[in-house]
């Protein structure tokens, strides 16, 4: 259902898919439903919505990792900053 509903809003509310013409949406949505199916778990479910996205080329369109992955994909060092004579 991911899938449909992310190729749907692309398809209604993208509007640069002019800049990327050798994209066939409506073929690639079709190519990625085996993709989708052929997951086992959450994680790479997400990693191929995630590929899709990037077929779009635009920073400003994601898909990110539901926030029961999030603590498990994004790494941060263990580090805090304060300010000292006004700079970090």
């Amino acid at each position: 259902a991911g899938l449909s509903l992310f190729w749907s809003m692309a398809r209604n509310g993208f509007v640069y898919f002019d800049r990327i013409p050798e994209i066939n949406w409506d073929k690639t949505y079709l190519e990625y439903l085996p993709k989708v199916r052929q997951t086992r778990s959450t994680y790479e479910y997400y990693l191929v919505l995630q590929e899709l996205c990037a077929l779009l080329k635009d920073g400003h369109t994601n898909v990110y990792f539901p926030k029961e992955l999030q603590e498990e994909m994004r790494a941060r060092p263990p580090l805090r900053t304060a300010l000292v004579e006004g700079k970090v």
